[in-house]
């Protein structure tokens, strides 16, 4: 087991690991912004400087069917940032540290009790994860495609039975 020294070190490290890893791509500031087929709007202003990334979701709009959680708007924004920066080997208070993440009160990013969170995070939540991707290019202008690891396809049952089906990546 680790002593609390030890464990500090390893914070620290993880810490300055992704600060390194931010300072690799360029600095700078982006705004997305997101139209939810629920009528929600998501606005994201995204500034990178000295190995910090501050997020602001001012002027995002209230939740109609879509309502996240608080930690799962962080979630979805460090999810973004350690897959476009590497950063997936450690996730800790450490690399977590490099991230800050501003929601207005009352928007649906920041759901609070009545509000029903089981209905449409899913959508919530991978709306911010294309508003960061689509920032993080901008600033970055990087050649790796915008979407790094998936591939998408899409199916088509038609009456009788027929079926088309279309795969990109």
């Amino acid at each position: 087991p680790l002593t609390a020294n030890e464990f500090k070190k390893f914070l620290n490290f993880s810490k300055n690991f992704a600060t390194e890893k931010i300072l690799e791509k360029a600095q700078g500031e982006a705004r997305s912004e997101i139209q939810l087929d629920s009528g929600e709007t998501l606005k994201l202003h995204l500034e990178i400087n000295n190995g910090i990334i501050k997020t602001d979701f001012s002027g995002t709009t209230a939740g109609i069917k879509t309502h996240v959680p608080d930690l799962a708007t962080f979630g979805a924004c460090y999810e973004a940032i350690a897959q476009f920066y590497d950063l997936n080997c450690f996730k800790n208070s450490g690399t977590f540290s490099v991230l800050q993440v501003t929601k207005p009160l009352g928007c649906f990013l920041n759901a609070k009790y009545p509000a029903s969170t089981h209905q449409g995070p899913q959508t919530g939540i991978a709306a911010v994860r294309m508003a960061m991707t689509l920032a993080l290019h901008q600033i970055v202008k990087s050649s790796q495609p915008l979407l790094t690891e998936n591939t998408a396809a899409m199916e088509v049952a038609f009456a009788g039975g027929a079926r088309w089906l279309s795969r990109w990546s």
